[in-house]
């Protein structure tokens, strides 16, 4: 049990090295993912409340959600990896190049998690002329 809490204070200390010799942006960004994973896997993103039933919300965690929810996670993954992770990146530098510009990949996995929400939102919009039992949370 000691070994355990001994080598889970030795990875503490080398993300934390490792966070250290980041840019503050790079900081910041690591911290606004953290914050937008939490935000995303924490609050719900639908809210249903049909006449005379009590009202539910739907997280993204749902099996009707879960092409969404996959796309979510691996531009999730990828973006915490490419961020945190020097041997990912250099393994993705080596397969595929991208290496001039760390901020257009970041923005182009954010984009795609903002398209996947807007989906989400349009379908809910459409549905919404029909029924007022549906709508994006707030």
């Amino acid at each position: 049990m000691l070994m355990k809490k001994q080598h889970l204070a030795e990875k503490i200390t080398r993300l934390f090295q490792k966070f250290t010799r980041f840019t503050k942006q790079q900081k910041v960004f690591v911290l606004y993912l953290f914050v937008l994973i939490f935000f995303m896997l924490v609050l719900p993103i639908i809210r249903i409340a049909p006449i005379n039933v009590e009202a539910h919300s739907v997280r993204l965690f749902n099996i009707h959600l879960f092409k969404t929810l996959l796309i979510i996670l691996v531009c999730l993954a990828i973006l915490v990896a490419w961020n945190i992770s020097f041997k990912f990146k250099n393994f993705v530098i080596g397969y595929f190049g991208f290496k001039e510009n760390d901020a257009l990949i970041n923005f182009g996995f954010l984009f795609l998690i903002a398209t996947a929400f807007l989906t989400i939102s349009d379908t809910i919009s459409v549905v919404g002329t029909s029924t007022q039992a549906i709508r994006v949370t707030g």
